[in-house]
């Protein structure tokens, strides 16, 4: 599978070469290609879950099955998931908050930030979604 980039747009963009959709990230074409074209199930081993990404079945067997756990060293908590540990650090050890984008609310941790954006601001969310998606219609229409 060969990933094509498209450098007619201002950010780039980089093209599907099963489907012609595309995405602003390489890793964005990854994700799109495991998941809608490849869809190779991944079961995990000790239960039966399957995943679709080989590193969320990585991650589930090492935090659930395996026991595996992330310390912070700074304060001694413990984290199953990296990227919760990871956002721990950022945000309390470096004191990186994310907001909303829509009212400013401050929140220690993105999922959070996330959770609230999809509740409160969900028609917002929606518009600017559809903005999103319009924008980038009319650039990959440029870039045809």
């Amino acid at each position: 599978m060969n990933s094509k980039r498209n450098m007619n747009s201002k950010s780039g963009s980089w093209e599907c070469d099963l489907c012609d959709r595309k995405y602003l990230t390489k890793c964005g074409l990854k994700t799109h290609k495991v998941v809608a074209h490849i869809r190779r199930e991944l079961p995990c081993s000790f239960c039966e879950k399957v995943f679709y990404m080989p590193k969320l079945l990585k991650n589930h067997i090492e935090g659930v099955h395996e026991n595996v756990h992330h310390e912070c060293v700074q304060c001694g908590k413990v984290y199953k998931h990296l990227r919760d540990h990871k956002e721990h650090i950022r945000a309390v050890h470096r004191g990186l908050k994310s907001y909303c984008s829509f009212c400013g609310k401050e929140f220690l941790r993105s999922v959070e930030r996330n959770r609230h954006e999809r509740t409160v601001h969900k028609e917002e969310l929606a518009a600017r979604d559809n903005q999103t998606i319009s924008f980038r219609q009319s650039d990959n229409q440029l870039l045809d």
